[in-house]
């Protein structure tokens, strides 16, 4: 069987129940998927930590603009937060799909902070990379220049 890619932005999660048609577009029978959503205190902290790590991440990635932490500030919908920002963080397409199948929200709050979380060690790991080396050539250099410096005082002092 052929396979279909599609990428949408839906008000609501379906299961495609049955295809129904291929020709001349495809057709199938779904049925809805409400997310499970509640209030409390979990999913309120779980809500404030998934913003602080977007807060973190936006600090450290420059493609990604102040508004995009602004905008996720103001949702006060646990279930838009996720998707909005899920919708906006790097990640792998099992990691998306699987926050996709998930039916409760604070479930689906615990995934993407787990992933947010993972993301930021990589860039932070990155980052002290990037900065360990040029790190150690300053000291490096500096050390290496007054060592240099300091052999060549000494010849000329003991030659003059």
């Amino acid at each position: 069987m052929a396979q279909f890619g599609c990428w949408c932005k839906g008000w609501k999660r379906i299961r495609i129940e049955e295809w129904t048609a291929q020709e001349p577009y495809l057709q199938a029978r779904v049925s809805a998927l409400p997310d499970q959503t509640e209030e409390s205190i979990e999913v309120e902290a779980l809500m404030r930590n998934a913003v602080d790590l977007l807060r973190r991440l936006v600090s450290l990635v420059s493609q990604m603009p102040d508004e995009l932490l602004m905008a996720a500030i103001n949702l006060d919908d646990p279930r838009q937060l996720v998707y909005f920002v899920a919708t906006n963080v790097r990640m792998e397409l099992p990691d998306a799909q699987a926050i996709l199948e998930i039916d409760s929200v604070r479930d689906k709050l615990l995934k993407l902070t787990t992933v947010m979380t993972k993301e930021l060690e990589v860039l932070e790991l990155g980052r002290k990379i990037q900065t360990e080396p040029s790190r150690k050539w300053r000291s490096c250099s500096a050390s290496t220049f007054c060592a240099s410096s300091s052999r060549l005082f000494r010849k000329s002092w003991r030659a003059g």
